[in-house]
């Protein structure tokens, strides 16, 4: 027995061990394998990759400043391998933190239109990927086919008002890094051609854009449409509260907004973005008097009828895909000329004034003429005139709205021991309010 045990076991020793014969996980890469990850790594740069530490994850990941996607260092195994087949190179070696040390490091992202393609904050050393980019036409010609001219000549039909609106287009390729403090407002009858123009013409140029419906797409908790684009449709979006028109008028004008990302902490950013408002309604927002953040060109209507639209619009799609078309496009709005343009002052516009005559009401009228005759007053006494002049008097919230529009407010203040809700200018001090009401009655 113990024979035989012997000879098992002396047979046993001359069979080779298979772990023996797998060779050790090579420590170093070779001189032709640093050539190749160099070549590997180079690739990675061109397409936008770098790596990134941020508060929220624990570990340094892959960052992709044309995406503004994160992805996990594992993502570089199955990547590596795909690019040695299809390149036909060979490499054993793989570590994942040789592979970064060639990637610029950052801490975070940021959208800065004509910079460089990273920035360093003077203050912290700390680096930010730049998420813009812009688009690299490969022909100069600006030779446009005749029929994307007569596209913005039905479009928009007065001269003066089609020219002041393709050189704010024209802004936004030439100078996308000045944000202007007044956005065109498109209403027209349904399918004259607003979609097609940002999502066909205007989106494949400028890459930033984007199309919502909703108000709160753009002033919504964690929104990256103010910090992330340079054009965004309103596409018919409905107003339907004072906060929110009072809110938009903020993001339309100012070159700052407070932006929260998730898993970040919120801060004040440099915006870029420019707005159209498209509807098909006659008065898509309330406007004030003194509104002047909006050019109303006039209403777009069709040459023919809708039909007819549809068809020419086919034709420019079909002109638009042919090689070269998009590119020529481009270089026409670079080259388009920006002489007497203002970014910060909006061309006069009768269909502005349209809309504020139309966003006027009887309430409206009636207060300021009872405000002219009456300093201050009781909110009972207003209501009681409303009725006296034979209008139904308006909500509470619909009133509040017109008060606050004339720079009035309504306060609890006692008077001769009565307590009275008293309807006073906005800020006036309380002895003032006594005198004020003292005289009127």
């Amino acid at each position: 027995m113990s024979a035989q045990i012997h000879q098992l076991r002396s047979e046993a020793s001359e069979v080779p061990s298979t772990a023996s014969h797998i060779p050790p996980r090579p420590t170093k890469p070779t001189q032709e394998e640093r050539t190749v990850i160099a070549a590997y790594v180079q690739g990675l740069k061109q397409r936008g990759f770098c790596k990134i530490d941020t508060e929220a994850a624990k570990e340094t990941r892959l960052f992709n400043r044309f995406t503004g996607q994160v992805q996990s260092l594992s993502y570089l195994r199955n990547n590596f391998d795909e690019w040695l087949d299809a390149t036909g190179n060979e490499c054993e070696f793989f570590n994942e933190r040789y592979f970064i040390r060639g990637l610029t490091h950052v801490v975070g992202q940021k959208f800065k239109p004509n910079a460089k393609d990273y920035a360093v904050d003077p203050a912290t050393g700390y680096r930010y990927a730049n998420t813009y980019r812009r688009y690299v036409p490969t022909t100069d010609s600006t030779d446009v086919d005749p029929i994307f001219l007569e596209f913005f000549e039905r479009f928009i039909a007065v001269d003066r008002e089609r020219h002041a609106f393709v050189q704010y287009l024209a802004h936004i390729f030439q100078r996308p890094d000045e944000r202007p403090s007044w956005h065109p407002m498109l209403i027209s009858e349904p399918g004259t051609g607003k979609g097609f123009l940002v999502q066909d013409i205007l989106r494949p140029l400028l890459i930033h854009t984007s199309v919502v419906a909703d108000y709160s797409r753009v002033m919504g908790q964690f929104s990256s449409v103010m910090s992330e684009n340079l054009l965004v449709m309103l596409d018919d979006c409905k107003a339907r509260s004072d906060a929110t028109q009072t809110k938009l008028k903020s993001f339309l004008s100012e070159e700052r907004a407070y932006i929260e990302r998730k898993h970040a902490q919120g801060g004040m950013e440099d915006t870029y973005v420019r707005f159209i408002l498209a509807s098909n309604e006659d008065r898509p927002l309330h406007l004030d008097a003194n509104e002047r953040r909006w050019f109303v060109p006039a209403r777009l209507v069709h040459r023919v009828d809708r039909h007819e639209t549809q068809a020419f619009i086919a034709t420019v799609a079909h002109w638009l895909k042919q090689p070269g078309s998009l590119c020529k496009v481009y270089n026409w709005f670079m080259s388009y000329p920006l002489d007497g343009f203002n970014h910060k002052d909006a061309p006069d516009s009768e269909g502005l004034s349209r809309i504020v005559a139309m966003s006027r009401n009887p309430y409206a009228d009636f207060l300021e003429a009872y405000v002219a005759d009456n300093a201050v007053f009781t909110y009972a006494d207003l209501k009681d005139a409303f009725k006296a002049d034979g209008l139904t008097p308006p909500g509470d919230r619909e009133l509040g709205h017109l008060l606050r529009e004339i720079g009035y407010e309504a306060t609890q203040r006692r008077i001769d021991s009565n307590r009275l809700r008293l309807c006073h200018p906005a800020g006036m001090l309380l002895a003032d309010i006594r005198k004020a009401y003292s005289t009127e009655f």
